[in-house]
């Protein structure tokens, strides 16, 4: 994790998580492991900022940005475990015929169906029996096609 780039919405950067790794070691364990082991985090902890960085000198259009998250530490530290944990089971999880590709779809319109899927869990009855999403990437590969 790169020591400056920007803090998420707690502020913090990772470099303030790296110099002060002996003090705060155990309550960030003991975060991450309520969340990977029951599902639990801490208020806030899954916040996120969405900003917008410009891929040309001077942006005319909305595509003309690349849409970025700032999540806090603790959520990246989180998901980073949670990825490495589900790596090894992948290839049985996602069928190779499944892509993220949808016509006429433009990486703009995943965050709209992110912010949805996101109060769908926050609201739902059904949150204690296991309802999870992933992040991924699809800015890249966007632009790739493109």
């Amino acid at each position: 994790m790169s020591h400056y780039k920007s803090p998420g919405p707690d502020g913090f950067p990772a470099e303030f998580y790296q110099n002060n790794w002996d003090s705060i070691r155990k309550d960030v364990t003991l975060a991450t492991l309520d969340f990977l082991n029951g599902g639990y985090i801490l208020k806030g902890i899954d916040n996120t900022f969405i900003t917008l960085i410009p891929k040309v000198d001077s942006p005319s259009s909305i595509g003309d940005d690349k849409p970025t998250s700032l999540f806090n530490v603790i959520y990246i530290i989180a998901s980073k475990v949670s990825v490495n944990r589900l790596k090894p089971h992948m290839n049985t999880l996602v069928s190779p015929f499944q892509n993220g590709f949808v016509h006429g779809r433009g990486a703009q319109d995943n965050i709209i169906m992110v912010q949805e899927i996101t109060h769908t869990i926050r609201i739902s009855k059904y949150k204690k029996s296991g309802i999870a999403a992933s992040k991924i990437d699809m800015s890249k590969a966007f632009d790739r096609i493109r």
